[in-house]
């Protein structure tokens, strides 16, 4: 549709509705362009003849328009108007959808890079172990547990005495300690030889029982790949995975809670350690990330560099001002509630109820 040699570029057409300089909205009835002839209708006033000419002074397709109207001066003017309008929105479209295809690219990218980096991680590990006759089982479904159930750290909690030495040597486990000349402030009383490492949250249950002892604790974040770095996990027995905690005496619990793949520690159902009682993982609101019982735990068999600690946190400000000159760039520190518990604590206890927002009095099944 043209007007005086001028393309119409908004639709014009009986329906179309449009902003009127003195009666606001109204609707389009009839229209000839050639004959320079509109009927608008308004809703109290009827129909009403007006001229294609009359665009730019008393007719206009937006609120915005009829705003700007000192700026045309004919139809002609508001009609060229409208067309620079439309390119200019059809360029901003474009340069969006270009600017969009292009996140969509480098994101495809990505997620090609890293799946590549996972399959030569793999590769890298299956050669390895086959190269060793070790099962490479665990080389194919360690890291796909690790990719598709989002996790990004273990957890190792540890006395605020010990974290010097940390920084130093690394998380040497306990049968190490003479070989490295440490001499630790142990947490757990049965001190077994191993480095025990929770996925993603710390077993609250045992730190709950810390809490009451006179002593500071901080938690250490690491990186979850230390278990598919090639260097550190160099055989079988470098290390365990319990789907519950590894103390647990089979011949009492019935069967064995050590499993051989990270997987195996989100059962769809576990009993508890105490009375037997079958736990849904389904009840629990659990996100993927989180092992289903909140003691299950990793035992590290060899030393974890502390390359591979992403975050240190403590409990206290008091406390981390203890250590903010020695601990490395690239560590992350933050305070928090270290003793704060998952969710899923009520179940988990004998007097259940997720009404309940306090450890204290519970006594753990």
């Amino acid at each position: 549709m043209n007007f005086e040699g001028i393309e119409i570029i908004y639709p014009l057409e009986t329906g179309t509705v449009l902003v009127h300089d003195r009666l606001n909205k109204v609707t389009v009835v009839s229209v000839n362009v050639k004959k320079d002839e509109i009927e608008i209708k308004h809703i109290n006033y009827g129909v009403i003849p007006h001229k294609v000419s009359d665009f730019g002074t008393f007719l206009f397709f937006t609120d915005e328009h009829k705003r700007r109207k000192s700026e045309f001066k004919d139809a002609k003017s508001y009609f060229k108007f409208c067309i620079k309008e439309n390119d200019k929105k059809l360029a901003e479209e474009k340069r969006i959808a270009e600017e969009t295809l292009r996140k969509v690219m480098m994101e495809k990218q990505k997620v090609e890079k890293e799946t590549n980096d996972d399959i030569n991680t793999i590769i890298t590990s299956i050669t390895k172990s086959l190269d060793n006759g070790e099962n490479i089982l665990p080389c194919l479904t360690n890291p796909l547990t690790i990719k598709t159930r989002g996790i990004k750290y273990l957890v190792h909690f540890t006395d605020i005495e010990n974290l010097n030495s940390i920084l130093k040597k690394g998380i040497v486990p306990r049968r190490l300690h003479p070989e490295y000349g440490i001499n630790a402030k142990c947490g757990d009383g049965n001190n077994p030889p191993k480095t025990s490492l929770s996925v993603e949250y710390p077993n609250y249950l045992m730190l709950y029982n810390k809490k009451k002892e006179n002593r500071s604790w901080v938690l250490l974040y690491i990186d979850v790949n230390v278990l598919t770095d090639t260097e550190i996990n160099n055989n079988e027995e470098a290390f365990e995975f319990y789907k519950a905690n590894s103390a647990i005496n089979a011949n009492n619990y019935g069967e064995s809670v050590k499993v051989y793949y990270l997987n195996d520690m989100f059962p769809d159902s576990i009993k508890s350690n105490r009375n037997n009682k079958l736990i849904y993982r389904k009840d629990l609101g659990l996100e993927d990330r989180f092992t289903t019982d909140p003691q299950a735990e990793i035992l590290a068999n060899v030393v974890i560099p502390s390359r591979f600690i992403k975050e240190i946190a403590f409990n206290s400000s008091d406390d981390k001002i203890l250590f903010d000159a020695s601990i490395p760039e690239g560590i992350k520190v933050s305070v928090k509630d270290i003793f704060a518990t998952r969710k899923d604590f009520p179940i988990w206890c004998d007097k259940g109820g997720y009404a309940s927002q306090s450890l204290e009095g519970f006594e753990w099944l």
